[in-house]
């Protein structure tokens, strides 16, 4: 038997086993319908037992997004039978996870969703301090630089451990090679850790690219931190891209030249066209990270 908590490892035919307050996945040689006779059997026919209600909190939800999603859907079709006890609460990293799911399964959904806020900067400092106060290695400077360089950008704590972790590696090697130096982690490191971070060379074309160029990747990255769609259709990109222009009292370009900054975009491979008869219908998708573009952007103001 395996304990498992994230979704990641119910992406197969597994059997829920109930106890007490949580379950336990077990791996059996049953088929698929008999597996899901016997769950049904457990969770909804069953009057007399000694459980009150079953109680699911499923963690990387998106995980289960398979070809078929029949996991996803047996998870939230169950509390809809008559005489369910089953409750479920989802927690998945995709803002737009009823968009990619089958019609069947974003029925049960339900329409109301909770978006978890990122972290701002006292916040991403509480986190790391707690993570690494038995290191005791981090000038306290260098910590609250590291939180607030992430909560420009992002807001996400692990991009903001994975600066400190690579931080004490620049540390240690500048402590190996001058044995003068402070064997603490300093603001310098801190800021060579963010810069390396951010080199990319996707990054570095981005940086460079015209004004007109980065308004274009701001309306993307507006449009996606709206809707949570990885992709949408030029013609939205241009309507938003007028209304962040309007909005800092800037000219526009018109739609012949905002294509060809399209273009040029998708020459370097920062974004990605799909071939449509008609141009401004084509779906745009970005082909790098959205905290890598708020970076470049936050660091050009």
């Amino acid at each position: 038997m395996k304990f498992y908590k994230p979704c990641s490892h119910l992406n197969q035919g597994l059997a829920l086993m109930p106890k007490k307050n949580f379950f336990l996945c077990v791996k059996t040689r049953f088929l698929v319908v008999k597996r899901l006779f016997l769950l049904n059997q457990a969770f909804l026919v069953r009057k007399n037992n000694n459980w009150k209600k079953f109680f699911v909190r499923s963690i990387f939800l998106d995980m289960l997004c398979t070809k078929k999603q029949d996991v996803l859907y047996n998870l939230f079709d169950w509390p809809y039978k008559k005489n369910s006890k089953w409750i479920v609460i989802a927690i998945a990293n995709a803002m737009n996870l009823p968009e990619q799911v089958m019609s069947k399964i974003s029925s049960r959904l339900g329409l109301s969703r909770l978006i978890f806020q990122p972290y701002n900067h006292g916040e991403l400092e509480e986190i790391v301090r707690l993570r690494l106060q038995e290191l005791n290695v981090f000038e306290s400077d260098a910590i609250l630089y590291a939180a607030r360089k992430v909560a420009a950008v992002s807001g996400d704590a692990r991009r903001a451990l994975e600066i400190c972790r690579r931080a004490t590696e620049l540390a240690e090697r500048d402590s190996a090679k001058n044995s003068k130096s402070s064997n603490l982690v300093t603001i310098s490191n801190v800021d060579q850790a963010v810069k390396q971070m951010f080199s990319s060379a996707k990054i570095t074309l981005l940086t460079h690219s015209s004004k007109m160029e980065k308004m274009f990747m701001k309306a993307i990255t507006l449009l996606y931190q709206k809707s949570g769609m990885e992709e949408t259709s030029l013609n939205r990109i241009i309507e938003t891209y007028n209304f962040l222009c309007r909005a800092e009292n800037i000219q526009p370009l018109n739609r012949t030249q905002l294509l060809n900054v399209c273009c040029s975009l998708a020459a370097t491979k920062i974004i990605l066209l799909e071939p449509c008869k008609n141009i401004y219908l084509q779906r745009v998708r970005c082909n790098m990270s959205t905290d890598d573009i708020e970076y470049v952007l936050n660091d050009n103001k």
